[in-house]
């Protein structure tokens, strides 16, 4: 059960290929399931992908194919109860992944998190009513004037005070998007190689994305930004959440006036270890990927079975 958009990329990542040696796999998609507002569906030909728009649909395909186990992709929310309730209505096993967990804001950061959301809409507001020739003052330190500000002028900002390119580590969805790399301004755009582009980078960018946890296993600056309209989010909660649990400045890239390179690129050693050994490591990992911690559960109670 995916609660993904079926890419080859997330079609790696949940192990199909591996699993399909050993068992009959079926994908269920179930993005609609969780998101009644994505608009696009998969129109795979291939038989062993199912469209699960609905908890009626997922009903109706599990009668028909009566599998023994399903796999859990989606992770744990509102619809887990109602998912739990339809696999036991056909005695089916539900196998959910012990995965690494994410910082969790807590009750105080919510508050001035919050706080500052309100604080922040109310001087807008107000800056909006003056006309003022400040902008001109401090056009060295400016990113924007008065037009909308996008990631690509902030892109060409830090490459302006670095003196070098900035690389996009793609989303996995987007790969087959042919103009991605304009939609980036025309920079170098490489995909399934984030680990490695973490490692020799001079420093990340990021909102909250996988490339945090390879920036800081390679012990890499990372620069937090933000938006206006992600702050006004849930997730800009949690872009928050992943600044502060590694001690590092949260930047508005909306900010008309961010005078970046006044800023310290560095990583504090003990935030950086208390993450590692927090949300990237465990004792009771066995250090294998997912499909082959399943299997190797399944030929465990084929083995205790065989043994009783």
């Amino acid at each position: 059960m995916l609660g993904s958009p079926i890419t080859e990329q997330n079609l790696k990542r949940i192990g199909f290929s591996e699993l399909s040696k050993s068992f009959t796999v079926k994908v269920f998609n179930c993005v609609k399931l969780l998101n009644d507002t994505y608009v696009s569906d998969c129109h795979n030909a291939e038989d062993y992908i199912f469209n699960i728009k609905s908890f009626d649909d997922l009903d109706y395909a599990l009668s028909k194919i009566k599998p023994d186990y399903a796999i859990d992709f989606m992770g744990i929310g509102l619809w887990t109860i109602d998912v739990c309730r339809v696999l036991k209505k056909y005695n089916i096993h539900l196998v959910i992944q012990r995965t690494g967990p994410l910082p969790s804001p807590d009750i105080f950061l919510k508050y001035c998190y919050f706080l500052k959301l309100i604080l922040q809409k109310l001087k807008r507001k107000f800056r909006q009513k003056i006309i003022s020739e400040q902008t001109k003052i401090f056009k060295k330190y400016s990113i924007k004037e008065t037009s909308a500000f996008n990631k690509i002028n902030f892109f060409s900002y830090l490459e302006a005070v670095y003196q070098m390119p900035v690389v996009i580590a793609g989303y996995p969805n987007n790969i087959n998007m042919n103009d991605f790399s304009d939609k980036m301004g025309g920079r170098k755009c490489v995909f399934n190689n984030t680990a490695s582009l973490a490692a020799n980078a001079y420093f990340a960018i990021v909102h909250c994305s996988t490339v945090i946890s390879f920036a800081v296993l390679a012990r890499m600056p990372i620069m937090h930004i933000t938006t206006p309209e992600i702050q006004s989010s849930r997730y800009g909660l949690m872009v928050c959440a992943m600044a502060e649990e590694l001690g590092a400045k949260l930047i508005d890239i909306d900010n008309e006036f961010l005078p970046v390179e006044n800023m310290r690129l560095e990583i504090n050693e003990a935030k950086y270890s208390e993450y590692e050994n927090g949300f990237l490591k465990s004792r009771l990992s066995s250090e294998k990927a997912p499909w082959q911690a399943f299997t190797s559960h399944i030929e465990n109670i084929t083995i205790r079975y065989e043994d009783g």
